[in-house]
């Protein structure tokens, strides 16, 4: 009838509440882009007048090098080849990556508003572009110490006071790499993880019988704290009953302990392989001929066969009794020997407690060879010697 009210459906008014709300959330997007602009920008102008900084600066390096090449005072092929394997130019390269990163980031929330938080790179960005900075520190203290400055030189002192600045700073951070775990991001339930440490409990006796077998090297002679931390991994695997593992630990904690000791004496960084370490060691006197063999013979050892998991080369002698059973019954079992050759499972077998002794043995020659090289190359640990 003419006049009368036409009933608006359910689905009807959801429809009207669904593009009202819709408007009203592109509104509220706008609005927030707008305080993101404020809050992170604050003042364009200001950010413009960085930018024409920025050229000005780039106008003047490039011209300055312009002028060098034209007047054949560097070369621009050495200069090209120097810049690319500058660890200089890496820091300032990385540090220039991550600005990208954070602009990439404002890029996608114009065009996506529900980025996780935690995608947020504003934090990471931050305090990496600090870590490049204190590299930079430091390699410019690396290149005055090989110029000649001393350890105690007020420039040498200036330098490590802002090294010490950047730390603290970095440390203020957190972990600013690290999201947070959920609850659903746990790969095993609560009692699961809790049954696997009881079992530990019930080894208690064995796993302390393993620690009484190797030697804890506390104060006994110098080690820098990470290879102090290599040292523990090893032992501490070998106590649990890792035992390739513990072996494996052995090549890393060598190398490391060796390429402290060259920065110790060189006061710079090795960067080439462990083989050629042990060779400039030797060639340097850090360590005898006796130990250059010695860990040569490790390195390769443990590289051929841990590393590379080549069992059959640890494990090629394996001989047990075996009964031969005829599965038809019609004949007796006779008793026989076979070797790992002929049946490869018994190398998992016995592997464990090969490993087992072979971890023991190694780790004790190995602390015996570290002390020799720190007494003989830490003065300040031959002095402590002396007095004794």
């Amino acid at each position: 009838m003419m006049g009368e009210k036409k009933e608006i459906s359910e689905n009807d008014k959801l429809k009207f509440q669904f593009e009202n709300l819709k408007k009203y959330f592109e509104e509220l997007k706008k609005e927030m882009k707008k305080g993101f602009d404020k809050a992170f920008i604050n003042n364009k102008s200001d950010l413009y007048n960085y930018l024409a900084r920025e050229i000005k600066n780039e106008c003047d390096i490039q011209t300055l090098l312009d002028f060098l090449y034209d007047k054949k005072i560097i070369n621009r092929k050495e200069f090209s080849e120097h810049r690319g394997k500058s660890r200089l130019f890496q820091s300032f390269k990385d540090e220039n990556n991550n600005v990208y990163k954070f602009s990439k980031y404002f890029k996608d929330i114009e065009n996506n508003f529900n980025l996780d938080a935690l995608e947020n790179p504003s934090k990471f960005v931050s305090v990496t572009n600090l870590f490049f900075q204190k590299d930079r520190f430091l390699y410019k203290r690396e290149k005055m110490l090989n110029e000649g400055y001393k350890e105690d030189s007020e420039e040498i002192k200036i330098i490590d006071e802002h090294i010490k600045e950047f730390d603290e700073l970095i440390k203020k951070t957190g972990d600013f790499d690290k999201k947070k775990i959920k609850s659903e991001d746990y790969f095993l339930k609560k009692e699961e993880a809790e049954n696997i440490y009881a079992s530990f409990s019930e080894k208690k006796e064995e796993i302390l019988e393993r620690i009484r077998e190797l030697p804890l090297v506390e104060n006994k002679f110098h080690l820098e704290p990470e290879n102090k931390s290599l040292y523990y991994e090893s032992i501490s695997n070998y106590w649990f009953g890792n035992f390739n593992a513990s072996i494996c630990m052995l090549s890393i904690f060598i190398e490391s302990f060796l390429k402290e000791i060259w920065y110790y004496k060189k006061r710079k960084h090795y960067e080439g392989e462990l083989s050629d370490l042990i060779n400039d060691c030797r060639t340097e006197e850090y360590i005898s001929e006796q130990e250059k063999n010695y860990l040569h013979q490790l390195r390769e050892f443990i590289r051929n066969n841990y590393i590379h998991s080549n069992w059959h080369k640890l494990i090629s002698e394996v001989v047990i009794p075996v009964y031969l059973v005829d599965l038809t019954g019609k004949e007796k079992p006779k008793p026989t020997y076979v070797t790992a050759e002929k049946l490869p499972t018994l190398r998992s077998i016995v592997k464990t407690d090969i490993d087992k002794e072979r971890a023991r043995k190694l780790i004790i020659e190995i602390v015996k060879i570290v002390e020799e090289i720190t007494t003989r190359n830490y003065e300040f640990q031959q002095k402590k010697e002396d007095k004794k």
